[in-house]
């Protein structure tokens, strides 16, 4: 099946800096925002998940490795 989304950008916020009241440390947290677009063809539920699972985009192993066409779904977690 031929993936149905497009990567056109992703952005990375850290909270390296910013101080959390209930915490003496940042605890390395972070959000990955991806975004992908989806071609103009309707598709159901099960499709658009498909797709996403199967995105090269999907495997990022978020342990400095980046994006691996043939790494693990999602990293090792």
């Amino acid at each position: 099946m031929e993936n149905q989304l497009t990567h056109e950008a992703s952005a990375f916020i850290n909270f390296r800096d910013y101080k959390f009241q209930d915490s003496r440390s940042y605890g390395f947290r972070w959000v990955d925002i991806k975004h992908l677009r989806l071609s103009a063809e309707s598709v159901g539920a099960r499709e658009l998940l498909a797709a996403l699972i199967g995105h090269e985009q999907f495997r990022d192993d978020y342990a400095g490795g980046g994006v691996l066409a043939e790494g693990p779904r999602h990293g090792p977690y």
